[in-house]
């Protein structure tokens, strides 16, 4: 990737690029060689393995948590951590949020009802607020896709932008202002651009401590 523009490190919620937690694939996967080789990554014991699984059963698609990876609200995704990932180093908690002048059209996009399955098509067809107290990092182009997303990083995009217009990460690993967003999502949706076929949109990322 271009140094010059992409940090050394980087932080995204497309589980393309980073990890995000829980991995559902892996809990609820019959291959029971999967599923201890997912327990041995979060480093914890079988009956606390076991635990977890519960906690997901009993709580999908609850106020408490979305399928495949969101937790409605920051009390129920920090009992997760502190129940189950707390041998994972390096985690980070955040939420995202759609600009609200967005909402009708990933409504329409998506096709969502209120019966929905996904996390993420939840909230938003809901119109839920986010958690007030955390820090704004910045935002991400993000494209939906069946409750998980693309993010351009992964399109490799950021050579684009910056031919474009110029593009520089905040010191977060994020583009500054909503304005700039708006602008590098709407470049992405086009069809000359070449990046996967979903929707583009402009996702705030914030940080919250656990």
């Amino acid at each position: 990737m271009n140094s010059q523009i992409m940090p050394e490190t980087i932080l995204s919620v497309s589980n393309c690029i980073c990890d995000v937690y829980p991995d559902i694939s892996s809990v609820w996967s019959t291959s029971e060689k999967e599923k201890d080789k997912y327990r041995q990554n979060l480093n914890i014991p079988s009956s606390t393995f076991n635990n977890l699984i519960e906690w997901i059963d009993d709580k999908n698609n609850s106020e408490n948590f979305g399928f495949p990876h969101v937790f409605n609200n920051l009390e129920s995704a920090r009992d997760f951590y502190f129940n189950f990932l707390y041998n994972v180093q390096g985690l980070n908690l955040v939420g995202i949020g759609l600009p609200e002048e967005y909402n009708n059209e990933f409504v329409e996009d998506t096709g969502i009802t209120k019966e929905t399955y996904y996390g993420v098509e939840k909230k938003i067809f809901n119109r839920c607020q986010m958690e007030s107290n955390g820090s704004v990092l910045g935002f991400e182009i993000l494209g939906y896709d069946m409750g998980t997303f693309h993010s351009y990083i992964c399109n490799r995009l950021e050579d684009d932008y910056d031919k474009e217009y110029g593009f520089r990460l905040n010191r977060s690993g994020f583009i500054s202002t909503i304005d700039e967003a708006k602008k590098l999502a709407e470049y992405t949706n086009r069809d000359d651009v070449g990046a996967e076929p979903v929707l583009w949109l402009p996702w705030v990322i914030v940080k919250y401590s656990f």
